[in-house]
């Protein structure tokens, strides 16, 4: 493919009028179910970590969590000072709930799930389980826009559970938790938000959509915030290597500062404005064009055979046969898929794990958003079915570019 000019795939969504609605009130649309309490926070990380306070967990408490797991959902319940033990998942995703029971001793106190990729878990019988030991179970539903399991909503099972909409919708923060339990209650002294911070955030929205989008109207808008950024340090005197605000939409570690922080002023306009029904019908229809274009084809081995009625996918996740980061392979073809790989908890024993281990290193993870036309679509399918073709010497080829990724 040397030498071929390849459109690029945006790796993630970005604003878009066929996304957008000029009336406010789609967030019905974002789940549904008669949580007691919502809160909005900047990241889903805070919403866990005050989740454990909601439920009155004990500092130092026992606390399960599957063992294939981005490190973010982990180091708030660490933050937290709680005991963290993980459990094994298997390479279908699903919990292993025997094992879950061996692990349950006098000090735990709850359970963390999480919906893998916006498909349910076996939720209810880990609700069933929780209860028989009298345990707080904690739903992860940072991977959920709508769906349901065991006859209630994703979200629902839970004693308290956490979304994060920024995974879906053109959002440079945005998280939601949910309190279920008649006794769970918060009380949350909330940072203010000040104009730099909410400058920060919009001029980070703005970088993200120049980086993926030729509107005229999204250029306009960042040069716009460019400016009223160095309005407002000339008028703070702020330094022009300073920061305003220190903010990382990917990183994975828990920002203390901003625990206490809201979704910011502009991804709540931008979360109210969207069309919601719009993204998952899209979202579904992108999934189904990558699952009818590689299902059958040797080597690739889709995650789940189909897609259930009400769900959005996150993303396609699947397996290529024997070749281990293959996904290192497919962004050298200029596809944006990635891994867990990067992300995986310190301190998380391999041996001890070996389906989430497995799962690490070889489910990866194609993107279905909706801001991606049937061009990209296809270019995924065949650098896809490339990667699955190579056979033997994609396998050294995988080892060998992630030995040097290692170093």
């Amino acid at each position: 493919m040397s030498g071929v000019h390849l459109p690029t795939i945006p790796k993630e969504p970005f604003i878009s009028w066929d996304y957008f609605s000029i009336l406010p009130g789609q967030r019905r649309w974002l789940g549904s179910g008669g949580s007691r309490e919502r809160l909005s926070f900047f990241w889903a990380r805070n919403g866990i970590y005050h989740a454990l306070r909601a439920l009155r967990i004990s500092p130092g408490a026992h606390v399960l969590a599957p063992a294939y797991i981005c490190t973010a959902a982990v180091e708030p319940l660490t933050a937290y000072s709680a005991r963290v033990e993980f459990y094994e998942i298997g390479r279908d995703c699903q919990p292993h709930l025997s094992e879950i029971e061996s692990r349950i001793g006098p000090q735990t106190e709850a359970i963390l799930a999480v919906h893998y990729f916006g498909f349910p878990q076996r939720i209810g019988a880990l609700r069933e389980l929780c209860d028989r030991h009298r345990l707080a179970l904690i739903e992860d539903c940072a991977h959920v826009v709508c769906g349901e399991a065991d006859g209630a909503p994703l979200g629902a099972h839970g004693d308290a559970s956490v979304f994060s909409w920024r995974k879906f919708l053109p959002l440079y923060d945005g998280a939601e938790l949910r309190l279920n339990r008649l006794s769970a209650s918060l009380e949350v002294q909330w940072n203010r938000e000040r104009i730099p911070f909410t400058l920060k955030v919009a001029k980070c929205l703005s970088d993200r959509v120049l980086d993926q989008s030729s509107s005229g109207i999204a250029r306009s808008v960042a040069r716009a915030l460019e400016l009223a950024k160095r309005v407002w340090r000339r008028a703070g005197s702020v330094p022009p290597d300073q920061p305003l605000v220190a903010l990382d939409s990917n990183q994975a570690s828990l920002d203390l500062s901003l625990l206490n922080q809201r979704i910011s002023r502009v991804s709540r306009f931008v979360l109210e404005h969207s069309d919601i029904p719009a993204v998952i019908k899209q979202r579904r229809e992108n999934y189904a064009f990558l699952h009818e274009g590689l299902r059958n084809v040797d080597g690739i081995h889709p995650l789940h055979a189909e897609l259930p009625e009400h769900v959005c996918p996150w993303v396609y996740p699947l397996f290529f046969g024997g070749i281990t980061n293959a996904h290192l392979l497919l962004r050298d073809m200029e596809i944006p898929a990635v891994t867990w790989g990067g992300v995986r908890p310190k301190g998380l024993d391999a041996r001890l794990y070996p389906h989430a281990d497995f799962l690490y290193d070889n489910l990866v993870f194609l993107p279905v958003h909706q801001n991606l036309g049937k061009e990209a679509l296809q270019q995924i399918v065949e650098a896809s079915k490339k990667v699955a073709a190579s056979g033997t010497d994609v396998r050294h080829i995988s080892r060998a570019v992630a030995m040097q990724t290692s170093r």
